[in-house]
């Protein structure tokens, strides 16, 4: 693939996972109209948690595994064979997850109850109907897994990319209805269908790359087997990781109805600026870190590593602090709409500022693992992500007794944070040092600049409160429905506030911080974009 087609199909994918994004959104904001934190909306979570958590364990790690071996099979000699192995491993897929639908559907009760014991007998029956008619999403989903491999093996990018949109507008339009028709089991059913276009979406890019169906299973091929070991690790990784949710929805099934929901929601809101902010630059990173290793640039790897820390530093204490400040006015905007009323936006807001605290660990957790996976060791990161999880649980125990639902958003940021200070200290012994000074200076330059900021929004916050004539009268002179009047208001409000607090926070930082982002401002990502041999 040449630059201009590896840049062309990085755009399409960053474009596509921005309006999925947004339109995730949407879909969000939409379920909270329709069925706000209501007991009804935590049997569906649940409901949906098991073929989630199922696919979990072996759709990622199928795409994870097919990609290199399609792609080492579409070449050269091997060549012919690669039909053989793709229609193999589509019925490998298709048999294994048809067995797992099937258990799925006849074990439901005995799953709800173990997922959710702290459930009434009726909210349970309902968990379980819900569960049967979103148990074949695995199905379907794992299916889309398949085809995603096969055409990004193919260089094909733009149909995998865009599986989101359907099922978001799909879904947006399905809870609208079904809130007033059908209500959460037409809801249910209507998630089986949108599900569904996730596979339906990729058919036509299939058809275009030549693939024509064979009838082959062959499990002892050399590539089947391959897949299947390279899946091992992953589905063990994936496992390890479904643990906190499940005791996070057995502990909070227990508490009042729609905590469940209330949690789904708040980290839906808090973790967005991880995939906006964060994600797109440690992609970026890690192809130069394993790049600086292989040479053999140790002193470069190094400076790459402690660049990414502070970027995760710059972009992410402000926005935590201005999450801690904003969290109700956030909730309120994006979700406080027919069923979602003002106890959901309190329950809510309260467990956002909690999974909040975690936005710096979760980055800086990310680009530490990268930077293990660089140095071809993933055993380290495997093995401190057990031990954030093993906290987590211990935490989640202790601290739901004294803060509820909160108490398990807690725990989840309190268990990141261990496991990204593990990572920091095994990667600085491993490197022999990773400028802890450096850090340290400019922490204390973006957490000036982070407090100025935050005195700033909450004076602007007392002057114009929620509610008040100022933003209502501007409003009102737009051309908007009666209807959107509210909305409009709520949305110029924050607009002001996170405009200010963005433009303070940047003047502190234009003025204080005198080290890597000034220079980056000018060339960004040096060394990154650029060779350096």
């Amino acid at each position: 693939m040449s630059r201009w087609e590896a840049a062309k199909a990085a755009g399409v994918i960053l474009a596509a996972t921005i309006v999925s994004k947004i339109l995730g959104f949407g879909r969000e904001a939409a379920l909270a109209a329709g069925f706000g934190a209501s007991a009804a909306m935590d049997a569906y979570l649940v409901a949906q948690m098991v073929p989630m958590m199922l696919l979990g364990l072996v759709g990622s790690a199928l795409t994870t595994a097919a990609i290199p071996v399609f792609t080492a099979y579409g070449t050269g000699t091997k060549i012919e064979e690669l039909p053989r192995v793709i229609w193999s491993t589509f019925h490998v897929v298709l048999l294994a997850l048809s067995g797992l639908t099937v258990v799925g559907v006849l074990a439901s009760p005995l799953v709800i109850r173990l997922v959710a014991p702290g459930f009434s007998p009726a909210q349970a029956a309902l968990a379980t109907r819900l569960s049967r008619i979103i148990m074949p999403t695995m199905l379907l989903l794992g299916l889309a897994g398949w085809a995603t491999a096969v055409l990004q093996a193919r260089k094909s990018f733009f149909a995998p990319a865009i599986v989101g949109i359907p099922n978001n507008i799909c879904l947006i339009v399905f809870a609208l209805w079904a809130a007033h028709h059908g209500g959460i089991a037409a809801l249910a059913w209507f998630t089986l269908l949108a599900t569904s276009t996730q596979l339906l979406v990729q058919v036509p890019a299939l058809l275009r790359s030549g693939l024509r169906y064979q009838p082959a299973l062959e499990l002892t091929h050399p590539a089947v087997r391959r897949i299947g070991i390279l899946m091992a690790p992953v589905v063990l990784g994936v496992a390890v990781g479904q643990i906190n949710t499940v005791v996070d929805r057995i502990l909070a099934s227990g508490l009042p109805a729609g905590s469940i929901a209330a949690l789904n929601y708040a980290n839906r809101a808090a973790m967005l600026p991880i995939g906006f902010l964060i994600t797109p630059i440690l992609t970026v990173f890690y192809p130069s870190l394993a790049a600086r290793w292989s040479a053999g640039d140790q002193a470069r790897f190094r400076e790459l590593v402690e660049e990414g820390l502070i970027i995760c530093l710059f972009l992410l204490v402000p926005v935590t602090v201005g999450l801690a400040l904003l969290r109700v006015d956030v909730v309120r905007f994006i979700f406080e709409r027919g069923a979602f009323d003002a106890r959901a936006t309190q329950a809510t807001a309260v467990a956002t500022l909690c999974y909040g605290l975690a936005l710096l660990p979760i980055a800086w957790r990310d680009h530490l693992s990268r930077a293990f996976y660089a140095l071809q060791d993933t055993s380290t990161p495997m093995l401190t992500g057990f031990a954030a999880i093993a906290a987590n649980i211990v935490l989640n125990l202790v601290l739901v007794r004294y803060l509820a639902h909160a108490g398990l958003a807690l725990a989840t940021a309190l268990a990141n944070t261990l496991g990204c200070v593990l990572l920091l200290l095994l990667l600085r012994r491993r490197l022999g040092g990773l400028g802890g000074r450096r850090l340290a200076e400019n922490a204390v330059r973006i957490c000036a600049s982070s407090v100025v900021m935050a005195v700033v929004v909450a004076l602007l916050q007392h002057l114009f409160p929620f509610g008040g004539p100022a933003f209502i009268k501007l409003a009102g002179l737009l051309p908007l429905p009666a209807g959107l009047a509210s909305f409009a208001a709520q949305a110029l409000r924050l607009a002001l506030l996170i405009s200010a607090g963005a433009l303070v926070y940047a003047f502190g930082v234009r003025y204080q911080l005198r080290t890597l982002f000034l220079k980056h401002a000018k060339r960004p990502f040096p060394g990154i974009l650029t060779s350096r041999h």
